[in-house]
């Protein structure tokens, strides 16, 4: 439904047709000032509103002296007052306390306060709490509730307020779902490297020992420097195997500094990480290309399947203790000796099985990009929501 009117949402169910009414948030909500020191020990999150305390699995530091503890029953919205504007609040599913920090609010009845817990995250109203706030800094801004009841919300009848949260949960519940099936796929595929790649996991018809092979029999390294047939539009990013629109120097006497780097070549990348601590090797399966003069390329010398190879290649459990012997470190970047590189072994199997394992693992990979995507879908269908179901 559209109208120019600002009471009027842009999107609603036809059900419903009467405008909105603006109301200071006292008309909603009163606060709850019970105090006990028994009950189950909440905690307000940004992210997921309030959650059971040992949920969170971290350190206790609240006081052994709970007496002064806040109520909070079923419904209830509560918040941390020096946070509220950036969106620490969330309605209760649970009877329980939490700490004296917080504030805590009990709808009325012409309340849902589902609805509310969700207008309360929008920008808007998030902007609202910030102006509200009291103090000279962020790090002291405070919304009591004697301020935060000032501040006019609009709504519309509680029926409606009902409807508008049913669906929101409805799709916040798919959201949760999907991210719940893509960790469990992550894992899935952690749990298979580190299976295959230590041959714990094999396909039956595979039965031989891995072959031990040199690197220096696997790969030898690229000589090849950019002749200008290649252009800046055809840069690679080594750090995110993607095509890089570069801003650099792009003079034909720079261009020529790059190196060649074709499909199934490997670089070395040397930025040191937690799970990288000697760097690691990226395989392009993206296209040819070039890269900057500061990436290693190595060509393979052999025919491998490129899934697998740009796994396990890529995989620090396999390549921690080569790389270990064969890089020389900075305070960023390691860099890597070559020469050492070729002269170690890695245990690797025939084709037939590179293929096999290779495509399981893209398999993993293709239905974690397919839940990815579908995931930005729904948060991108709850944000356009969030905007044109409120006023």
């Amino acid at each position: 439904m559209n109208r120019s009117n600002d009471l009027f949402p842009r999107i609603r169910y036809k059900a419903f047709k009467s405008e909105w009414t603006l109301n200071r948030i006292d008309y909603f909500f009163d606060e709850r000032t019970q105090r006990n020191s028994e009950g189950k020990l909440l905690s307000v999150t940004i992210n997921d509103g309030i959650v059971d305390f040992e949920s969170l699995k971290r350190k206790d530091n609240s006081s052994k002296d709970k007496s002064n503890y806040k109520v909070v029953c079923k419904n209830d919205i509560a918040y941390n007052s020096m946070r509220m504007w950036q969106g620490a609040s969330g309605e209760s599913s649970y009877d329980g306390i939490v700490s004296p920090a917080y504030t805590v609010i009990t709808p009325l009845n012409n309340s849902n306060s589902r609805f509310f817990s969700y207008s309360f995250k929008r920008i808007e109203m998030l902007q609202k709490f910030q102006r509200s706030s009291q103090g000279l800094t962020s790090d002291t801004w405070n919304l009591k509730f004697n301020l935060l009841k000032q501040i006019r919300i609009a709504a519309p009848s509680k029926d409606e307020q009902k409807k508008i949260a049913t669906v929101l949960d409805k799709i916040s519940d798919l959201i949760t779902v999907s991210e719940r099936k893509i960790k469990q796929q992550r894992t899935l595929k952690s749990m298979l490297l580190q299976k295959v790649f230590s041959q714990t996991w094999r396909f039956k018809e595979f039965n031989d020992p891995w072959e031990q092979r040199k690197l220096g029999q696997l790969y030898k390294k690229s000589k090849c420097k950019n002749d200008l047939s290649y252009d800046s539009n055809q840069t690679i990013s080594v750090a995110t195997m993607s095509w890089s629109s570069s801003n650099v120097d792009s003079s034909d006497a720079y261009m020529k500094t790059y190196n060649i780097f074709k499909k199934g070549d490997i670089a070395f990348e040397g930025h040191k990480s937690n799970e990288y601590k000697f760097g690691r090797f990226v395989l392009n399966n993206l296209g040819d290309g070039i890269v900057s003069h500061i990436f290693d390329v190595f060509n393979p010398i052999t025919p491998g399947d490129q899934n697998f190879w740009s796994y396990f290649i890529h995989n620090d459990q396999q390549m921690h203790q080569i790389l270990a012997k064969s890089t020389t470190q900075a305070t960023m970047m390691n860099s890597l000796v070559a020469r050492d590189f070729m002269k170690q072994s890695i245990n690797v199997p025939k084709y037939e099985e590179q293929a096999q394992i290779g495509g399981l693992l893209k398999s993993i990979d293709n239905l974690i990009v397919a839940n990815e995507k579908k995931l930005d879908q729904l948060k991108q269908l709850k944000k356009y929501l969030m905007q044109n179901m409120f006023v």
